[in-house]
């Protein structure tokens, strides 16, 4: 319901207060209009007609710049009108009051007959709630003679044209000045019955009043002393009445109190009665306790002495087996010392062996024979497998096939750049005390120096742990550099008792661990959620309880921390470990990639969350056991910028493999799976993205199926459908043989577009890139802004190309942020031209995962999933004009528009002559569609982990340079390649 509220503005400091009471009503639709009379030099007749002329509301309510509407003033008067639609106005109570203090002069508050009117004004005028329509159909206007009396004048015409719904209940206030500022009445208040103002009402209203009221006003005067008679006779007996029932209830009043004390008298009696039989009980309970407990010492007396005869001869025999282990101790230490001499000349037997002229004469000898072994164990079908891995995946130049055999080159970037070593620690533990000192000289504890310090709460939930790995777990954690942590631990009502041993026994060694027990096991979701209710810290880190941190871990996230003090999440780099604590399978991250974590949590470990973002979350969320984490960083990202999610490029975590563990496989836990797709389905509809999940038919990961929005759901697209552009080739029907691309094309290539439901608007053929570029400028110059363009390269006219999923792909270019979707362009033999292309700081590019066969998932899976990439193949891909920069040479995305490849669509059969080369520099052949990024900042593309070779794209290592020291080659680059992703 639609309500306009007129409000005739004087020019008085109290507007403010008529507006807010407006507001408070609470009301949907309901528009104050003010008039402001005063700057117009309107009168009040005038004024109020011109408010009434402007609104446009079927219902409307008069309130003055010096009144007020009490809450439920509207809503009450319009629940009348609904319920009595014949009416033409609904009035209510009001209360005049005193300004200051607040003293009520008068109230209005009751039903009246119409003729009633006649006599005076009942009505104030924010009392009343009308119909516009039928006020105006009925001609009801203000009358401008009238100056004091105007809205009496309106009641009056408002009463001839309908009847009015009285509402009891006083909602509004009238207020008027103190004595002390011109009178304690309005002006029509002070207007007395027989001045010009009500003379002048009446003489319009002698001839305008239906004759009717001024009958029933004379009969109302001939019966009114009669009726006052028996009005007052009825009152004094109903005086008398109330004296008498008074006069009852003081008797009844005196009666009941000396019952009242009767009854007292009587409790008191006999409760004096019970307190004596209640102490003659309680003394003799006490002389038979007395009795009993002198009984209990004469034989407990006796007990003490057998057993003090009982210990006597323990601590004898005690003695002989101490004088007894004395003398074994003696024989120990001389055999021990017999050892070590015999030890010692081992030794100095052994050095003279080594440093004999014949070991160094047979040194090559031996060298020759552990090779020949090397090589004759390659004879299995397992070796020559391993053997061709090491091939194609070493990082550094090897100087024969022997070579393959060596340590893979994670183990050799271990030795080199883990960060992990006494000279980092040294740094860190440097560069901490000074922040220490920084933060104890500080003033104030809020200070720079102390928030660049942050306690991290680390939560562990715990369920029958292997108990060796879970206290390697826990020393990982007090070997850190970083001591300001607090471990939350929440057992999950293990089953296995040492659980609760060890944990007790824990707590009692290390005053940083806090922890609780849960009453029944509520999986790892409520353990989790129990581990956060302990935390204290400014963030919290994911821990599992079998898993492994680095000792760098918790102050390189510090580090990130103060580099970002806005990050709300913090994620690193990750690898394995199995039982005897081998390091392996390294996941060197990209920058945080949306499209990548919807197909896998690349979030995991290490995972460090602001603990107010998780409570603004509501936490772990049960019945996800198994995705939990994935859920978790989807419900976190949703609320934060890119620029809040940091990437640490770091190995922080240690993900521990054992038969158990989700690490070493998912049949370990199966429901984790469809726990996942639950997540990153109900993240697709809380983001409003159409778009299916399913889980991959291989690899644990889910595939993300983008659904057509319908009717374009992009302000300001192009509604004529796709725009193609053809460079190097021409159109081709099904029979191959070239067609002019005209736009029409309805018997060859555009028509099997417009069957997958992609009608094309206009396509044409270039000669070659720089002259679809201009095509796609011109496009834009039109003002095509929002038009979906689909570039595709010379080998179109081969008659080749396979447009299935190329519906999908349009649908996923419909999401929020996504600029451009490149897809896969295969050879004949299937290898694989490229899945996206790194960039480097130079300008030039490299294809990522070049010539993969169809059997190849990629690096952790991303060959089948889509992700984002710094540069897409500008031979097959989907563009949205407006997020193309126009003044750019080739194609480059606007700031905040990513790109996109997707597995889900394939050309397959390409010549490999037609494909772009290997090595594409940017001023060799730009024909790449570029993201928006500024290699200035740390020199390395973002979507590909520094600790990759982006000269080769494989994903393999990136060559060492072994000169360096170990341990420390990186410290300082990997804030610097933070700081770029954050930028990013």
């Amino acid at each position: 319901m639609s309500i306009t509220v007129i409000i005739r503005s004087m020019g008085r400091p109290t507007l403010q207060r008529a507006l807010l009471s407006v507001q408070a009503q609470g009301m949907a639709g309901v528009q104050p209009l003010v008039v402001d009379a005063k700057g117009r030099g309107l009168g009040r007749a005038q004024a109020a007609q011109a408010g009434l002329d402007e609104v446009q509301t079927r219902w409307a309510l008069f309130l003055d710049d010096d009144d007020e509407l009490l809450p439920g003033h509207l809503s009450k008067l319009a629940a009348a009108l609904r319920a009595h639609p014949q009416a033409m106005a609904a009035y209510t109570g009001v209360e005049q009051l005193r300004e200051g203090d607040e003293q009520v002069l008068t109230r209005w508050d009751r039903a009246f007959e119409p003729w009633e009117l006649l006599a005076a004004n009942a009505l104030p005028i924010h009392a009343v709630l009308f119909d516009v329509i039928r006020i105006r159909e009925a001609g009801v206007r203000f009358d401008t003679a009238f100056d004091t009396f105007e809205d009496w004048d309106f009641w009056l015409q408002v009463q001839c044209a309908g009847p009015m719904v009285h509402v009891p209940g006083v909602s509004a206030r009238y207020w008027v000045a103190p004595a002390a500022a011109g009178g304690s009445q309005s002006d029509a208040q002070n207007a007395q019955h027989g001045d010009d103002r009500y003379a002048a009402i009446w003489r319009k209203w002698w001839v305008a009043a239906p004759q009717e009221w001024w009958h029933q006003m004379w009969r109302a005067a001939r019966d009114e002393p009669v009726l006052r008679q028996q009005w007052q006779q009825a009152e004094m007996a109903r005086l008398l009445s109330e004296d008498a029932r008074a006069q009852a209830e003081d008797a009844r009043r005196q009666a009941e109190e000396a019952l009242a004390q009767a009854e007292a008298a009587r409790t008191q009696s006999e409760a004096a009665r019970e307190l004596t039989a209640a102490a003659l009980q309680q003394a003799d309970q006490a002389f038979r306790r007395a009795q009993m407990d002198l009984r209990s010492l004469v034989a407990l007396d006796n007990a003490r002495q057998t057993e003090l005869a009982h210990v006597q001869e323990q601590l004898s025999g005690m003695h002989q087996r101490l004088i007894e282990e004395q003398a074994h101790h003696r024989i120990s230490m001389a055999q021990r010392d017999e050892a070590r001499i015999a030890e010692q000349g081992a030794r100095w037997h052994l050095q003279a062996v080594l440093d004999s002229r014949t070991w160094r004469i047979t040194a090559p000898l031996r060298w020759l024979g552990r090779q020949a072994r090397r090589v004759w164990r390659l004879r299995t079908a397992d070796a020559r497998r391993h053997l061709w891995w090491r091939l194609r995946h070493r990082s550094y130049p090897r100087p024969s096939l022997l070579s393959a055999v060596l340590p893979d080159p994670y183990q050799r970037w271990l030795a080199c750049r883990d960060g992990n070593g006494p000279q980092d620690r040294q740094q860190a533990l440097e560069a901490l005390a000074q922040a220490e000192r920084a933060s104890a000289s500080s003033p104030s504890p809020a200070s720079e120096h102390a928030a660049s310090l942050p306690l991290i709460s680390v939560l562990m939930p715990v369920y029958n742990p292997p108990l060796d790995f879970w206290d390697q777990a826990i020393e990982s954690l007090r070997a850190q550099w970083y001591p300001h942590w607090e471990l939350c631990m929440a057992d999950d009502a293990s089953t296995d008792p040492r659980v609760s041993e060890r944990l007790q026994a824990w707590a009692a060694r290390e005053p940083r661990i806090r922890w609780v027990t849960l009453a029944k096991n509520g999986h790892i979701s409520a353990a989790s959620n129990a581990a956060l209710e302990l935390a204290a810290g400014e963030f919290v880190a994911l821990f599992d309880q079998d898993d492994l941190l680095p000792p760098q871990a918790l102050w390189r996230v510090v580090q990130a921390i103060t580099a970002h003090p806005d990050a709300g999440l913090l994620y690193s780099d990750e690898d394995k470990v199995d039982e005897a604590g081998q390091r392996f399978g390294p996941y060197f991250k990209p920058a945080f990639d949306l499209d990548l974590l919807r197909g896998q949590n690349m979030i995991s470990h290490l995972g460090v969350y602001r603990r107010s973002l998780l409570q603004e979350v509501g936490g772990f969320r049960v019945g996800y056991e198994g995705s939990q984490d994935h859920d978790l960083a989807f419900r976190c990202i949703e609320r934060l910028k890119p620029s809040q999610i940091v990437h640490i490029p770091r190995v922080l975590y240690h993900w521990r493999v054992h038969q158990h563990s989700t690490a070493s496989g998912q049949a370990a836990k199966p429901y984790a799976l469809d726990a996942g797709v639950r997540a990153v389905q109900d993240h697709l509809q809380r983001c409003d993205v159409r778009a299916r999940v399913q889980p991959h038919p291989v690899i644990p990961h889910h595939v993300v199926v983008h659904e057509e929005p319908g009717s374009n759901t992009n302000p300001g697209s192009d509604p004529a459908g796709l725009h193609v552009v053809v460079w190097g080739g021409t159109f081709s029907d099904s029979q191959g043989d070239p067609k002019p691309a005209d736009g029409a094309g309805g018997e060859g290539w555009t028509a099997r577009l417009h069957e997958q439901g992609l009608e094309v608007h206009q396509a044409v053929s270039v000669a070659d890139w720089r002259a679809a570029c201009v095509q796609l400028k011109a496009w834009a110059a039109q003002g095509r802004s929002g038009a979906v363009l689909l570039l595709h390269g010379p080998f179109l006219q081969q008659g080749s190309s396979d447009i299935q999923g190329l519906q999908t792909l349009h649908a996923h270019l419909s999401e929020v942020g996504v600029g451009a979707v490149g897809w896969a362009v295969r050879e004949s033999s299937g290898a694989l031209h490229d899945a996206g292309w790194v960039r480097l700081s130079d300008g030039s590019a490299r294809p990522l995962a070049r010539g993969s066969g169809w059997d190849t998932h990629g690096y952790f899976g991303q060959l089948c999933l889509a992700h984002r990439v710094s540069a897409l193949n500008g031979a097959a891909a989907l563009v949205r004009l407006d997020a193309l920069q126009a003044d750019r040479p080739g194609l480059q995305l606007k700031a905040g528009w990513r790109a996109v490849w997707s597995p889900q669509g394939q050309w397959i059969g390409v010549p490999a002559q037609l494909l772009s080369p290997l090595v594409v520099g940017a001023a060799i052949n730009p024909t790449l569609i570029l993201e928006a990024w500024d290699a200035q900042l740390g020199g390395h593309d973002p979507a590909f982990s520094p600790h990759l070779c982006a000269e080769h794209a494989d994903h393999r290592m990136a060559p060492l340079d072994e000169t360096q020291p170990a341990a420390h080659g990186g410290a300082d680059a990997g804030l610097a390649r933070a700081r770029m992703d954050r930028a990013v």
